[in-house]
């Protein structure tokens, strides 16, 4: 079944093995339990269903899942008052993204006044999108903003289907001029879009300057987001804000798109009792192509195999030798 699956090219469509959903669950328990509507949200019919957390062989037990078996965060300095370096394994949540901002404001703070940044997020393919949102802040001193369009299609936005999505427009209504810088499927296959906008103030916007003068980060040298074709959904957000915006130089692989907006629902197979999800959301560049097929296509590409001896690595001596000769 994954195998047929997999023929769709789509990430964010397959069955979830039991690890995964022990997950999935963790994370909806810990966003919406102590919600008093946590019945209205789309995953409730599943992880509440007696049958499904049979078929898993799941008691609904939490405390001994691990959503992240090891670190996600690492930091270095690989050449010294030159070049700074931070790995970013997943866009943690919850506790690990809180504990991780401390890091990553204390890291950043002690090389604010490196030439280059790097930050890697070769291989991250989940999250959320908090984690990042938060290092644009420490970093950038104005807002940076971008905005994308997505389509869906028509037969399951009923009125009271948990899945809906809300504040969609026909696909009638949106002007003929921007209509045709997108792929011909998008006008005969769907049926209603909606724009998303990625607005993010830096931290100046939230805090008094003089109040806080010492914790400010200045950092004026140049960032790069080392990207692969395993970046994915949080990452992949990252990946094309990052770019669109100019907030990084991105150096790598095309990566492996997956930049939706929308919760993706996750639901089950009636007779197998299987915990399927599936994505209903084509996004899109803002080149007009669809970002599952062209994904975010990095200003410089080189291989992206990682290195542990960073000698070795080419997308760091990339980063290392880029400006040199100028």
């Amino acid at each position: 079944m994954e195998r047929i699956l997999g023929d769709l090219n789509d990430g964010y469509t397959n069955i979830l093995e039991g690890e995964d959903f022990r997950k999935f669950f963790k994370s909806y328990y810990l966003s919406f339990a102590e919600s008093e509507n946590f019945k209205d949200f789309f995953w409730f019919d599943t992880f509440s269903s007696p049958y499904v957390m049979y078929r898993y062989q799941f008691d609904g037990n939490i405390e001994n899942i691990q959503l992240y078996k090891e670190p996600v965060l690492e930091t270095d300095i690989l050449i010294e008052d030159k070049i700074a370096y931070m790995k970013i394994k997943k866009m943690a949540g919850f506790d690990v993204a809180e504990e991780d901002y401390g890091k990553i404001k204390e890291f950043l703070k002690e090389v604010e006044d490196y030439e280059k940044l790097i930050i890697d997020i070769r291989g991250n393919d989940e999250g959320f999108d908090v984690y990042w949102e938060n290092i644009v802040k420490l970093l950038i001193d104005k807002p940076l903003n971008a905005k994308y369009y997505a389509f869906f299609k028509d037969g399951h936005r009923y009125k009271y289907d948990p899945f809906r999505v809300q504040n969609l427009t026909t696909i009638q209504q949106l002007d003929e001029k921007v209509l045709c810088k997108f792929p011909e499927e998008v006008k005969t296959d769907f049926d209603f879009y909606k724009t998303y906008s990625i607005d993010i103030n830096s931290l100046d916007a939230y805090h008094n300057l003089e109040e806080n003068f010492e914790e400010n980060i200045d950092f004026k040298g140049k960032i790069y987001l080392l990207v692969d074709r395993n970046v994915f959904s949080a990452a992949e957000k990252f990946a094309s804000f990052a770019k669109d915006t100019g907030f990084a130089t991105l150096v790598g692989e095309v990566t492996g798109g997956g930049r939706v907006f929308e919760e993706i629902p996750i639901t089950f197979l009636p007779k197998s009792k299987f915990a399927v999800r599936y994505s209903r959301e084509l996004g899109i560049n803002q080149d007009g192509t669809i970002n599952m097929e062209t994904k975010t296509i990095p200003h410089i590409q080189v291989d992206a195999t990682y290195y542990e001896d960073f000698n070795k690595d080419k997308c760091i001596q990339t980063v290392i030798k880029d400006g040199k000769n100028k």
